[in-house]
């Protein structure tokens, strides 16, 4: 901040303030007064001090930023950051104008206050704390800016002016932001009630008086203390593993009140029924009755499978429910099967006791196609220390009579295959005294869902919408007879050489390529991959470019936009170009949808975590166009050529959030006999919203 002049004086409370006689002159003005005429006017003005470097902050702030903020009819992120007609913005006005060195990191905490209405962005003293020009240890008096005031006042960090007597924007306490049987603690609540955070989905907000920064808490619901969480999971585990169909009454051995192939036996000692809670006097209290007998399937075993519908899971169905487990499926089934699954995971959840999951790998051979029954077959081993027992009675598995054949779902509900073409969008004629160099389309990033290879890959032609003509069987076309050859052989890539790109025509040739994984799925129209090559006739052509930005990166990483240029593309002589655009509707990135910056010789574009928070939402994704077009000659001579545009989409994930403990919280050994309680202090960071007011932040402590 430039609040000292060349002529020695210091513009700020000393010397706007002193004695009984305030300033009234500029700040234009006092930076041109020489020095004699400050030594002169005003001795004090020669007096530098943390209250006058603030004061000085706090009004040219005011005055270019946050007060023209205010006025923004419709504030955005961009318009703040970048400024609009008129009004410089941020990023410009801080570099260039406030001169502060750590400008993105006030960027990100400007573009963070886009959900509680820009309010840091709109208190100057606040900033001024920021950029390291104010401190509320200083105790500062300032004068007002947004009244007709001369006398210093002191200073308050969340108002529209800096001063105590500006207005006070956002809310001085987070009560203050609560609405109607909304909380932020117990202590919000009537008796009986807790604070239930655990869906909250708004924040409540309350400006840091040292700061002028917003904190948030996530606002709860006041709600029954019936409804704590662990009250409703016993009740629920009680409900899930103890329905009303299995309790019987009379325990003595045969079917009576239960089910055919169940019998009536004593109740194990965890059975409970009619469980109830009350929390009318303060305290939840929960009761609920014993049972006398439950109903038992005589049967335990291993009932039949089927494939998940994107073939990575086989779902086995038991006829009981099963012990919860996790471990490798070769300590569950017979040696016969384990080699057919492979290294392959099993488990049984909480949630779904009477299923086996079994997690497949990509060395999987499990074959449900196939005429071999042994390649889809399941076989429960014998060994009496297997994982896979019955929850209440604890007795292991047997196999049924007849084998269980794994299946296949509905092939409307499996998930199909993806098939993916890579490849340069363009080639042109060689340079002078070459060949063409080699083209190749890649199929490699094809795939299935199930991570095994695919069964199958058919190559083929597209013959509309200006795609030049190809039949795969006529023998006189290079390009029909390569692909041919990639079908009989079950080629990922074709490499297309100089014969026959010399071969073909100019203009637009159109590939496809559908794929068929293990399950006899075949890729549909969406799934299936269309490739254009355009082989370009003309004397400037422009340059061949691929995208090789990450399909998918963090809020707080950033992410560079760039592509590879074919070296083959671009002859002696010759100049290329590239311009980046976000094509998405509602994008909010380089300009907006339809916006573009000049034609540039780098074909790189770096967006930083600061041009990203506070307008990308976590799980965004936005589609990126690169146009590149080159430049030939000088002067009259030269020669510009269409531009060729490549796209593609990146992905913006919600950072990974960081917890820890504070030093103050204890740890080592403690003294049993304590009589003070363990206090423990949560702390945690969050770089897709770094000063937490997007999502407030929630902690979970388990012992």
């Amino acid at each position: 901040m430039k609040n000292v002049m060349p002529n020695g004086c210091v513009f700020g409370d000393n010397m706007r303030s002193a004695v009984d006689q305030p300033l009234t002159v500029d700040f234009d003005t006092f930076a041109t007064t020489t020095e004699e005429g400050c030594d002169s006017m005003r001795p004090y003005m020669c007096e530098k001090s943390d209250c006058s470097i603030c004061d000085t902050c706090v009004e040219r702030v005011y005055n270019q930023f946050t007060s023209r903020v205010i006025d923004l009819e419709l504030s955005s992120v961009s318009q703040i950051l970048d400024g609009v007609t008129g009004f410089l913005g941020w990023k410009v006005l801080c570099k260039e104008v406030f001169e502060a060195s750590n400008c993105k990191d006030v960027s990100i905490l400007i573009a963070a206050s886009t959900r509680n209405n820009f309010n840091f962005a709109k208190r100057p003293a606040a900033i001024c704390a920021a950029i390291g020009e104010c401190n509320a240890g200083d105790a500062c008096n300032i004068i007002s800016q947004s009244e007709d005031a001369s006398n210093p006042r002191p200073m308050d960090f969340c108002t529209e002016d800096g001063t105590v007597d500006g207005t006070f924007l956002g809310s001085r306490n987070f009560a203050a932001d609560l609405g109607d049987n909304e909380c932020i603690s117990d202590n919000d609540c009537n008796t009986g009630e807790f604070c239930k955070t655990s869906n909250a989905t708004k924040s409540a907000f309350a400006c840091d008086s040292i700061t002028g920064i917003d904190e948030s808490r996530p606002k709860g619901t006041c709600a029954s203390l019936c409804e704590q969480p662990a009250i409703l999971a016993a009740e629920q585990q009680a409900l899930d593993l103890f329905p009303e169909s299995i309790i019987c009454n009379i325990p003595n051995g045969t079917q009576g009140e239960c089910e055919e192939g169940f019998v009536c036996l004593d109740a194990v000692s965890a059975c409970r029924t009619n469980f109830n809670c009350n929390a009318s006097g303060g305290t939840a209290l929960v009761t609920f009755d014993t049972c006398s007998g439950m109903c038992f399937n005589s049967r335990k075993e291993l009932m039949s499978a089927t494939f998940s519908n994107d073939g990575s899971s086989i779902l086995a169905k038991l006829t009981t429910k099963a012990e919860v487990f996790d471990a490798p499926c070769s300590r569950v089934f017979d040696a016969e099967t384990n080699s057919i699954l492979g290294l392959a995971g099993c488990h049984v959840t909480p949630e779904a006791r009477d299923t086996l999951v079994i997690n497949l790998g990509g060395d999987a051979t499990i074959d449900p196609l196939s005429d071999n029954a042994v390649m889809k077959t399941l076989r429960l081993n014998s060994d009496p220390d297997t994982p896979l027992v019955d929850f209440l009675q604890g007795s292991t598995y047997v196999n049924p009579n007849e084998d269980v054949l794994v299946s296949i779902p509905a092939s409307e509900d499996l998930v199909p295959p993806v098939a993916v073409l890579t490849g340069p969008p363009t080639f042109r004629t060689p340079c002078s005294n070459e060949d063409f160099a080699a083209v190749f389309v890649e199929s490699g990033a094809s795939g299935d869902a199930s991570g095994r290879p695919l069964q199958s890959r058919t190559w083929g032609f597209k013959n509309d919408q200006g795609c030049t003509f190809h039949d795969i069987d006529a023998g006189d076309d290079l390009l029909s007879a390569l692909l041919k050859a990639a079908n009989e052989d079950q080629l990922a890539t074709i490499q297309m050489e100089n014969d026959v790109l010399d071969g073909m025509a100019g203009g637009l040739h159109c590939i496809t390529l559908s794929v068929t994984n293990f399950l006899g799925k075949a890729s549909d129209a969406e799934t299936s991959a269309e490739f254009s090559i355009q082989k370009l006739a003309s004397e400037t052509p422009p340059p061949t470019v691929r995208i090789s930005t990450p399909s998918s990166t963090t809020i707080g990483a950033g992410v560079t936009l760039s592509a590879s240029v074919d070296a083959s593309s671009v002859c002696s002589g010759e100049k290329a170009e590239y311009q980046w655009r976000c094509v998405s509707a509602n994008c909010p990135l380089l300009g907006g949808p339809g916006a573009g910056e000049e034609y540039q010789s780098s074909v790189l574009k770096e967006l930083t975590p600061s041009d990203l928070v506070g307008r990308v939402p976590p799980g965004a994704e936005y589609k990126f166009e690169l146009s590149a077009r080159m430049r030939k000659g000088q002067g009259a001579d030269e020669t510009v050529s269409d531009a060729v545009q490549v796209k593609q989409s990146i992905k913006f994930i919600g950072d990974s959030i960081v917890a820890g403990f504070t030093r103050e919280s204890p740890s080592g050994d403690v003294s049993r006999g304590r009589e003070d309680p363990l206090v423990f202090h949560g702390t945690g960071s969050d770089p897709s919203d770094p000063s937490n007011s997007a999502q407030p932040m929630r902690f979970s402590f388990v012992c």
